[in-house]
């Protein structure tokens, strides 16, 4: 069973039936590229979910699983998905804490402003995190965060302000 950082937002759901949708899954979480990407050839849904409504790009992303989740993103992996929890995997990303996983996913289409049912947008969950810690790779990673997030503000969104205040102030 794969192991989360404590204190998580979240936990990881699990296939509740055995198919090559489970497979799926269970490869990205192994970040078996090669068994990964036979399935996704094969025509498995890249976006199919476990009992949580969590994609393995989702799963991918919160364990920082980088390559695995470019992988799913060429296979078209809905970045901004919604979990039964209304996360996303840009949430997941940010918890990571892997900038460039988070950038693929912006890249992708992913939107920083959606929030969860808790009303918490990505920048949140990452200071949830017990990686808030003040080490130099920690403020480089939250520069790194403010400055994508600052490239796609849409000033003229009301959405977008709240969410560019929130990462800067």
């Amino acid at each position: 069973m794969t192991t989360l950082p404590f204190p998580c937002p979240v936990r990881l759901g699990v296939m509740k039936s055995e198919g090559l949708e489970e497979q799926l899954h269970r490869y990205t979480m192994e970040k078996n590229l090669t068994k990964t990407e036979k399935l996704l050839r094969k025509g498995v849904d890249v976006d199919c979910i476990n009992h949580l409504g969590q994609t393995p790009l989702f799963c991918a992303a919160l364990l920082g699983h980088g390559a695995v989740s470019e992988l799913l993103l060429q296979y078209r992996a809905d970045p901004n998905h919604r979990c039964k929890d209304l996360s996303t995997p840009v949430h997941a990303a940010v918890f990571s804490g892997n900038a460039r996983l988070l950038s693929g996913l912006l890249d992708s289409g992913g939107d920083i402003r959606l929030h969860d049912q808790e009303g918490r947008v990505p920048v949140d969950w990452f200071n949830s995190s017990t990686r808030r810690a003040t080490t130099t790779t920690t403020k480089a990673y939250v520069q790194q965060l403010s400055a994508l997030a600052l490239e796609r503000c849409v000033w003229t969104d009301p959405a977008s302000h709240w969410v560019c205040w929130h990462l800067f102030h």
